[in-house]
């Protein structure tokens, strides 16, 4: 009796360490794509009817640049979202250091990861 109830504990802790490391990250955003706009020689963004307040800013854009390796798969990934009514999902830097030329940070986030998400 004594080992389960030691299995539970340790169980249930684990559990709770999970969640809380994973409701610390308020990082990933479910964007509902409004919009999906390519802008030669710059970027792609995609614009969403929520937002996401980060570092004090409200953003609703989510940019890559053109030239980035991952461009193609961004522009897909957005474009099904917005097609099919899905989530646009995006994990996104509380800071706008690494943003994208163009991508104001009082608006707009350069993701480091980015998928498709039902809702």
């Amino acid at each position: 009796m004594c080992k389960r109830l030691f299995g539970y504990c340790c169980l249930a802790l684990a559990l709770t360490a999970v969640f809380v490391s994973t409701e610390a990250r308020a990082d990933w955003f479910s964007c509902n794509p409004t919009e999906v706009v390519t802008f030669p020689g710059s970027r792609i963004h995609v614009g969403c009817s929520n937002s996401i307040t980060l570092g004090g800013n409200v953003v609703r854009y989510i940019a890559l640049a053109t030239t980035h390796a991952e461009a193609d798969a961004f522009l897909r990934a957005g474009q099904a979202a917005l097609l099919s009514g899905l989530y646009f999902f995006v994990d996104l830097p509380v800071a706008a250091t690494t943003n994208v030329s163009s991508c104001r940070a009082v608006d707009c986030r350069t993701p480091t990861n980015f998928g498709v998400k039902a809702r």
